[in-house]
């Protein structure tokens, strides 16, 4: 997209992360955003999702692995313009 061609590196690179943050399913959006800008650990996550704390681990590391592949995509798909 146009809009990226005159970001600085850093500021391209959040787009792309808030980007890939959008394409992923709401519960791993949701673990993702408690954990890493909330700073909630894995337990409070739980409770509020309503499931276990290894299911809020599984999901999180699901969703990590989700980003990575996404991150990676866009990141081609911007360096191509």
């Amino acid at each position: 997209p146009p809009e990226f061609g005159e970001m600085d590196e850093r500021t391209k690179r959040k787009k792309i992360l808030e980007k890939a943050l959008d394409q992923l399913d709401e519960d791993k959006k949701e673990v993702v955003i408690l954990s890493r800008y909330e700073g909630l650990k894995y337990a409070e996550i739980a409770e509020i999702q309503g499931v276990t704390e290894s299911a809020v681990k599984v999901r999180f590391f699901r969703a990590m692995k989700d980003l990575k592949n996404i991150v990676h995509t866009l990141s081609e798909e911007y360096s191509d313009e």
